[in-house]
């Protein structure tokens, strides 16, 4: 999970000069995490940049 505060490192953004050119070339994730009333789950998306289709 995430913690506030300063980050130690801070890692380079490496699309920034990247021409996407095709499906499957960059994917893209997220990761939640939610609080239910037993328990926790995780809810996670994942994503083509190129072609915008979520699984």
């Amino acid at each position: 999970m995430s913690k506030l505060g300063k980050a130690k490192y801070i890692h380079p953004y490496l699309l920034r000069n990247l021409k996407i050119t095709r499906p499957n070339q960059v994917w893209a994730i997220d990761i939640s995490y939610i609080p239910m009333k037993k328990g926790f789950m995780y809810l996670t998306a994942i994503i083509g940049i190129s072609i915008r289709y979520k699984l």
